[in-house]
């Protein structure tokens, strides 16, 4: 089988080169959405990554913890630009207690949130479309 040649003085696309990812290392990211677990979504050299503690729109440091099929888990270790719906937690144990997930978050982007998580479920699960979900 002959292979096709470039014809001279063109040069072919370099191919996309990826690093190596490492468990326990540490990269910088930048957020690009939520999960519906309320986990900051990333790409990082082309693989999904899940992030403890981050918000859409941050560039987070975070440490790769484990990686499951195509997916790492990670943990932000510091945010270097941080979103304007991050606040302050009112629960002094919020960071090491886990059961309040969003507290880093806004109540109004939280209530947001929710509504979007809500919607798509019923648009997934039980093909129901909703325009709009009104807050009693």
């Amino acid at each position: 089988m002959n292979a096709i040649k470039p014809k001279p003085g063109l040069t072919q696309p370099a191919l996309t080169q990826h690093r190596v990812l490492k468990k326990n290392q540490t990269y910088s990211v930048v957020v690009d959405g939520l999960s519906h677990e309320g986990r900051g979504v990333a790409s990082l050299d082309g693989q999904r990554v899940f992030i403890e503690g981050a918000l859409p729109g941050e560039v987070v440091v975070i440490k790769l913890l484990n990686r499951k099929k195509k997916v790492w888990q990670a943990q932000t270790q510091s945010i270097e630009n941080h979103s304007p719906d991050r606040v302050t937690p009112p629960c002094e144990f919020a960071d090491i207690c886990g059961g309040c997930s969003l507290q880093h978050m806004s109540l109004e982007k939280q209530h947001e949130l929710k509504q979007n998580t809500s919607a798509t479920s019923l648009n997934i699960l039980a093909s129901v479309k909703l325009t709009s979900l009104n807050q009693s």
